[in-house]
């Protein structure tokens, strides 16, 4: 059973740290869009239309207001792009400390590898 050091214990921690990090901006990013899909459309634009063409807002503000949708759209994509990563370098952290240190002891991520034969075990072989 081989000895677990601090250092891989606390990776561990850490890896598993950023991975909940990572799984937390998704999870407000999805919050985020969810309220913005079931929005109406008067809300999310921030545009009333009252029937009367000298009141009702222009082409201009109509333009500004859906290029900012699409703005905010654009920012939630990159929120869960960079959600996604961060939760990735969580798991590749946490999964590189197991495999080179295990918990409980064993081979880990060793397993099958076998040390090339030495000089002399090849001379007793070819003797015998």
């Amino acid at each position: 059973m081989q000895r677990i050091h601090c250092t891989d214990i606390i990776c561990r921690v850490i890896g598993l740290v950023v991975f909940c990090v990572g799984v937390g901006l998704l999870v407000t990013v999805f919050t985020i869009a969810y309220r913005l899909f079931n929005s109406s459309p008067a809300q999310v634009l921030g545009i009333t239309f009252t029937g009367n063409p000298h009141k009702d807002p222009g082409a201009a503000t109509i333009g500004s207001q859906f290029g900012w949708l699409l703005f905010r759209i654009g920012f939630l994509l990159l929120m869960s792009l960079a959600g996604s990563l961060v939760a990735q370098k969580g798991v590749n952290l946490y999964l590189s400390v197991s495999q080179s240190f295990p918990l409980l002891g064993g081979t880990g991520g060793r397993k099958g590898t076998k040390s090339p034969p030495q000089d002399n075990e090849l001379d007793d072989h070819a003797s015998a």
